[in-house]
């Protein structure tokens, strides 16, 4: 679980992993309505890893980004879209996220 403004309403957004034995899903719901935003797999869904979540400003640009790892692979993903960002990181900032 991991809590952060991710859409810049100066409100905390809540980002929940599945746990162990659950797949790699993560949802998204709004500071200020309580609703779910957005719910993707952060990895094949067929693992039963879980899923961990941070949400971190990684490039240092005033915005955070939410970050996952399952199935032993850290990435960045867009919070609304579940859209894989990662490539506008280098691996040293997404390696450098402790994902709790």
């Amino acid at each position: 679980m991991a809590s952060q403004d991710l859409f810049g309403d100066a409100r905390a957004e809540l980002v929940l992993g599945a746990g162990a034995e659950g797949g790699p899903v993560v949802s998204v719901f709004d500071g200020a309505t309580g609703q779910r935003v957005s719910q993707f797999f952060a990895g094949p869904p067929t693992d039963r890893g879980g899923v961990r979540v941070a949400v971190t400003d990684l490039d240092g640009n005033g915005a955070n980004e939410l970050v996952a790892r399952a199935a032993g692979v850290t990435k960045v993903y867009d919070p609304l879209t579940g859209a894989d960002r990662s490539s506008g990181f280098t691996a040293a900032q997404i390696g450098g996220v402790f994902v709790g």
